[in-house]
Order: C-alpha cells, then sequence, then structure tokens
C-alpha cells in the first residue's frame, strides 16, 4: 500500500509521487503514476498524448532515481483501449525490446548530478548513458569510475567497440556522428563489478568572474582591467581557467586575464573551465569614456578630466574656504554620488553606465550644474 492511506504522515509501504517526477532519490522506495495524455480516465476529446520520447524519459528518468514507473490509460466504457494508447505503448515497447536490459534490473545512477543531454542508470558490471540530445561534436563525456572498464559499445550493436580516453575525471567517448535511437540511445559502459563514481578528481562546478576592484568598466581606449576567476568547489583538482572576448575589436584579453580595451562600446568576458566540465563565468564590461557637455556656469568652478584616467572627472572650487558640497546624478534624477571637499577632489565615474549626468555643487547657498556625457 502506497503513501496516499494517509498524506504526509510517512505511512504506506512506498512514496507515491502524482504526477511528476522526484527530483533526487528518495530515502524509501517510491514511484510516480503517470498519464498518457492528461486524463486519467477516458477522455474522447483529450488526444494530447505524450509523445514516445517523453513517456521513455520518464521512465528513464524514474529508473535512475531509483523510482518505480507507473503510467495509467483510460479504458472506454466497454474496456477497450483507445488507439493512441495502443499506438504509444506499442512504441515504448518497440524501444524497450533493444534497450529492456537498461531498465529492467537496473538502479540509481551512481552520479550526484545529471547532464543536460541524458541520464544514468547501472546493475553489475554494466553503466548505461542514456542520450535523449546525441552529441553535434561526436563527443560524449561521462564522469569517472573506480571501476576497471572493459568496453564500451552502444546497446544494440554489441560488436562495434567505441574509442575513448578516461582522463581529467571524466569517460571522453567517441561517439558515432548520428545517434542510431531517435527516442532515445544507449551507451553501455561494461566494467568490472557495480559501476561506482570516481571521487579521485574533483570537477570544477561553476566559475564567476570579477573585475578588479570589483569595476565593471574600463576608462578609455588603452586602459586595463584585471579580471579573476573564482572556481568552486575550492577542492576541484584543476583550476585553470581560458579567457575569451565577445568582440575582439572592442577588447582583448591574455591569459591572465588581462583586459585591453581598443575600442568604446560593450564586450563578455568568458572564462571556462579546462578540466573537461566545460563550466564557463561571464562578466559584462564597458568600455568608455567622459565628456564635458556644456561649460561651467561660473569661474569658480572647474571641471576638467583626468588625463590618465578618462573615467575620473577633477572638481575645482577656487576663492572658498567652505566644505563645499557636491551630488551626481542621472537623466532621471537619480542620485549615483555625493559627497563633500574644500577646494578639490576626483570623482570615479568607472561604475557608471552610458548616458548623461549632472555634476551640482553647492556652496555659500550657492549652487552651479555640470552636465557630462559618459560613454
Amino acid at each position: 500500500m502506497n503513501e496516499r492511506v494517509f498524506r504526509s504522515a510517512g505511512l504506506g509501504d512506498w512514496d507515491c509521487s502524482e504526477g511528476s517526477t522526484l527530483g533526487t532519490p528518495n530515502s524509501r522506495p517510491w514511484e510516480t503514476c503517470q498519464t498518457m495524455n492528461n486524463s486519467w480516465g477516458y477522455n474522447s476529446g483529450d488526444h494530447s498524448y505524450k509523445t514516445t520520447k517523453a513517456l521513455v524519459m520518464e521512465l528513464v528518468q524514474n529508473v535512475s532515481r531509483d523510482g518505480n514507473y507507473l503510467l495509467n490509460i483510460g479504458p472506454k466504457g466497454d474496456g477497450t483501449v483507445p488507439s493512441e494508447s495502443i499506438i504509444k505503448l506499442d512504441s515504448v515497447g518497440n524501444w524497450m525490446d533493444v534497450y529492456g536490459s537498461s531498465i529492467y534490473g537496473a538502479s540509481r545512477s551512481p552520479f550526484s548530478s545529471e547532464p543536460a543531454w541524458g541520464l544514468y542508470t547501472k546493475k553489475a558490471g554494466k553503466l548505461y548513458v542514456h542520450v535523449f540530445s546525441w552529441p553535434e561534436n561526436g563527443l560524449l563525456k561521462v564522469p569517472s569510475l573506480t571501476n576497471t572498464i572493459k568496453k564500451i559499445y552502444l546497446m544494440g550493436d554489441t560488436t562495434t567497440l567505441l574509442n575513448y580516453k578516461d582522463r581529467n575525471g571524466y569517460i571522453q567517448i567517441s561517439a558515432p556522428a548520428k545517434a542510431p535511437n531517435p527516442i532515445s540511445s544507449v551507451v553501455v559502459v561494461d566494467v568490472t563489478g557495480v559501476p561506482k563514481a570516481s571521487t579521485e578528481y574533483s570537477k570544477v562546478a561553476s566559475v564567476s568572474l570579477k573585475g578588479q576592484g570589483g569595476l565593471t568598466s574600463i576608462p578609455g581606449v588603452g586602459g586595463t582591467l584585471q579580471m579573476s576567476a573564482t572556481i568552486t568547489p575550492t577542492t576541484a583538482t584543476d583550476k585553470t581557467v581560458s579567457w575569451s572576448v565577445s568582440d575582439a575589436r572592442i577588447a582583448s584579453v591574455s591569459k591572465t586575464g588581462l583586459l585591453t580595451a581598443k575600442k568604446l562600446g560593450s564586450v563578455t568576458i568568458t572564462a571556462t573551465a579546462k578540466d573537461g566540465s566545460d563550466n564557463f563565468g561571464q562578466i559584462h564590461i564597458t568600455v568608455g569614456s567622459v565628456s564635458i557637455v556644456s561649460p561651467p556656469t561660473s569661474s569658480s568652478l572647474k571641471v576638467s578630466l583626468n588625463l590618465a584616467n578618462k573615467r575620473f572627472v577633477n572638481l575645482q572650487y577656487a576663492n572658498s574656504s567652505n566644505l563645499i558640497s557636491y551630488s551626481l546624478t542621472d537623466s532621471l534624477g537619480k542620485e549615483v554620488l555625493k559627497g563633500t571637499f574644500t577646494n578639490q577632489t576626483t570623482l570615479d565615474l568607472r561604475n557608471c553606465t552610458a548616458g548623461t549626468y549632472f555634476i551640482k555643487v553647492e556652496n555659500d547657498g550657492k549652487s552651479e550644474v555640470q552636465k557630462l556625457l559618459v560613454e
């Protein structure tokens, strides 16, 4: 009897996930009950049947997470089964004729994560690699195992062996150019013992990027910004990355992540883990400058560009010993910067996005406004 005898009380012999699959393996036996269309019983107007591929994917997903798959059909009043249901069941049956051993008697994946292109099941001596989306580059990457690999082949063709390399934490399998089965193909990794994930090689899980000092802009052509990549987990065996830019006309990046501006614009920086995980991080960087649109309204205020860094603006106020206040607002009136100075100060506009800005300076009850254009 399943848990529906009394929901959420832990009763019954197994859990039952209705219409959905558990995201991870459960601590107790479980199954999911699914429909072939949108109805539990017979509905003459419901022709929204799932594809054979969708049904097979649900089946494999349940087995890969140690679950049972209960598929519902809705018989007619006279007890006959709708033709659409028969067609779908026959199609799934045809797939099972070839790949059934990857389902019957198989259990959960030995890995803690699932690839975007498929799933894994296993039994003693075999890891089954279920591929729903065949790789365009002809390379399947499966996490390494502690087991000795005997051979790798396509299920349904045991005579044609696939070439592979086991390195950097991955079994890299050379796959045929075309998927053997349009629904789901299965690659068999023949091993000694029950497949077990290797823990000797810690792979990169994520890559995050930032510019030095948290900056996301470079002040003008010729400027530079050192990028850094943070790798998780910190225990990753290989933390090296390769750097690239989305537009080499705007900026270039060195092997060490030093970004050099070549022209005004914006560019996306990518750092890709070199451990074979293909994980990467990205950040958007702007190459810009500041120009003075209008002159000051009095001779007391002097606004000039910093020649060494074109995203810095110098403010100087003559003939005053009082504390002078300033504020920088964007075209919508939102305050971006504010502060005080006595005779002169420098504003850092490196984190300002492109647009029009206004510097307002107040002294001795008087105020002056300067218009700037950030590119």
